[in-house]
Order: structure tokens, then sequence, then C-alpha cells
């Protein structure tokens, strides 16, 4: 082993802060092994990423939704058609094929999922590809059957649901056109039935800091009703307003991370629902956002391409003509940072940040960076009590 010049530790201590990664040595260049890091995944070709709007409408009404105000446009079979032959001509041989179904509430369109499926997976069992699926929805169209569904046919290996707030205002923030039908303890009961059926569900609090007190009382609830159920991670992330409105002034305020986004972390950490390393990101970002991989794409239901949801209205070309807009595609790939990324010490957190933010107000950074410092000191004040 490489002699230290510090007084500092012992021999075992050095070699255990080595192999954690706490030490380096000095000549190891750091800024490469991230940079190479962010280049590999944005031009990594095994992986096709696909994430499909099946409809752009919705059973909810969420005064946030950054999709407010769009035509509602269902996909139709001759356009998912063509969606299947602009992914088999991506596809080669061994390649992993995920899609993230998308919407609007995607599930208000299950026909075209299966339609989808159906169609593609003769060619990944010809070209030997793995086919994997992802969903973001609100939970509230879950069955039996649509449970059967991501079992059997779409491969499911988990879904996001938010929840935002406790009963009375997921209600109503929510707005659901059919509140008797679907409301807060159908979500509820839906997220159990995919838990008893191992699907993996990332429960995901929306934060817009005037809920605290929500939130709290939500955390307070998943304890009690859901303590028992495996496979469910829990969240609060802090929501802003974006470029497709902006103006919308009932946008209650555009959230930040603070001193009660830090306790409502505690206490879901307090309670075990998930663990602190995990809930403050704290693990090496290896790669940026997978709309950066230069395999990823948007596909809209009427067939158009862009790079992320979130700039579904930055159209990059369509599935009948591949990438029209090679400019915005290459924004997109670049495998460069922003000036002041290059030296940012958050960087190994973020890579680079969020590249919507340069055409939305989301934000680039690291979405915990104001109170980063308080989470290491929770951190490592929580690694002394369990040593």
């Amino acid at each position: 082993m490489k002699k230290y010049n510090n007084d500092t530790f012992s021999v075992e201590e050095t070699e255990l802060l080595l192999k954690k990664g706490i030490l380096v040595d000095h000549n190891y260049d750091e800024l490469s092994k991230i940079n190479n890091d962010r280049v590999n995944g944005i031009k990594y070709t095994k992986g096709k990423f696909i994430r499909v709007w099946t409809t752009s409408a919705c059973n909810a009404r969420c005064y946030y939704c950054f999709e407010k105000g769009i035509a509602t446009t269902k996909m139709t079979k001759e356009t998912a058609d063509q969606l299947v032959t602009f992914i088999d001509n991506m596809l080669n041989d061994g390649d992993k094929l995920t899609f993230e179904w998308f919407g609007g509430e995607p599930l208000l369109n299950v026909e075209i999922i299966d339609y989808i499926i159906d169609k593609l997976e003769p060619i990944c069992a010809q070209k030997k590809c793995k086919l994997t699926s992802t969903i973001i929805s609100n939970g509230s169209l879950i069955t039996e059957e649509i449970v059967n569904k991501m079992i059997k046919k779409w491969n499911v290996s988990y879904i996001q649901i938010t929840l935002d707030g406790d009963k009375y205002d997921y209600d109503r923030i929510k707005n659901y056109f059919n509140p008797k039908k679907f409301n807060f303890d159908k979500i509820i009961e839906n997220i159990k039935l995919l838990s008893k059926n191992n699907i993996h569900v990332s429960v995901r609090m929306n934060y817009d800091t005037n809920n605290y007190d929500s939130l709290n009382n939500l955390i307070d609830y998943l304890y009690k009703e859901l303590t028992g159920f495996k496979n469910i991670f829990y969240y609060v992330y802090p929501i802003w307003s974006s470029l497709n409105d902006k103006d919308d002034s009932r946008f209650i305020s555009q959230s930040f991370a603070d001193d009660k986004l830090l306790l409502l972390l505690q206490k879901i950490a307090s309670y075990k629902l998930t663990p602190i390393r995990e809930l403050a990101r704290l693990n090496y970002k290896v790669n940026q956002c997978v709309s950066c991989n230069i395999n990823s794409y948007t596909v809209l239901p009427d067939g158009k391409l862009a790079k992320c949801s979130e700039t579904f209205r930055q159209e990059i070309g369509d599935i009948w003509n591949g990438v029209t807009d090679i400019d915005a595609y290459n924004y997109w790939t670049n495998t460069g940072l922003d000036n002041k990324c290059e030296e940012c010490v958050y960087l190994p957190l973020c890579q680079g940040g969020c590249r919507s933010s340069h055409f939305t107000e989301m934000p680039q950074c690291f979405v915990y960076k104001d109170i980063l410092d308080e989470i290491l000191k929770w951190y490592v004040s929580d690694l002394k009590k369990h040593k």
C-alpha cells in the first residue's frame, strides 16, 4: 500500500478511507473520471429509451401540470405502427429497450400499450433484445387486470405515483373529474395492490413550500397505513413552474430546498421508509438525465419527437422522418458542461444538472444544494448513532 504522509489516520483507517473513496491518491484525476462517466452515459448505444405519451388526456386536473391547456390527443394504431418501425430501425442485436409510459394519464390508453408491446415482442425476440417498462401515473386507474398486464405483458420494473398531500389536499389538488371513483383512498389501495404483487412503487411527494403541514400529515399516514408493504420508495421533491405555464397565476410559488423540506426528509428517514443516503440523493451520479442519451426520445401522441417531456414543445422531428432539428438534438447530446459546472463541488451529485432548465424554470443545479450542509450533518449524525 502506498504510504500517506499524515499523522491523522492509522494504516488500517487509511486503507478503509481509500476503499470508501474518501481519501484518493493525489495523482488521481477525479474530474476526468466524472467527465468520462458522463460521456459514456450519453454515448451509450446498447440502451434505447423511449418515453411514449399514450395520450395527452388526463382524468385529473392538477394546478401545477406543465401540460395545462394543450390539445387532448390520443395515440392511434396507425401512429403506433410507425413508432414500432422507428424503434425497429434503432434496435441492434442484444440491445436493452426501455419504455416509459407517460401522458396525460398513460393508463387512459391501455390498448395502445398492449398494441405496441405485441408488435415489438417478436422483433425483440429475433434481435435478442430485453424489453422493460416504467410508468408515470396518478395511480387511479390501476386494477387487478392492469397489474396482471404489468407483470406478464409489459414487464414493468417500477411505477411512479405522486401524492400531493394528505387526503383533503390530495383530493383538492388532483381535482379528479370523477372524485367519487378516483380519490386519495383509491390511490392508497392501489399502491397496496402493486406492493402485494411485487411491483416497485416510487411515491413522489411534491413540495411547493406552502404544503409542509399537509405533507407532514401525509408521511405520518403513510407510515401507519403502509408499514409492512414492501417495494415502496418514498421521496419529497420541490416543484417549479415550467416554460409551458410560467404565467399561470394559480402557481402558489416556486419551490426551493429549505429547512422545512429537510424536516420532511428527516421524518421519512426516522420512520425508516427510505434510507437517508437514497432520500438525500448523496450517491455519485454516473450519468446525466436519460434524455441526454443519444438513443433517448420522447414520442408525443401524434408521433412528434422531443428529447424531454418537460420541453415537449421543442420538437426535434417525428417518427416518420427521424431527427430533423439536428441543432436541438445536438444540444441535448452534447457531452460538455456549462462553464459554471466545471469546477463546481456539486458536480459528482448532478453531472451538470438538468438540461431542460435552459428552456424552463426548472432549476439546473442539484435540487438539495441549498441544504446540503445540513443534510450531511444529519447523515453523519445518523451514522454515529447506528455505528
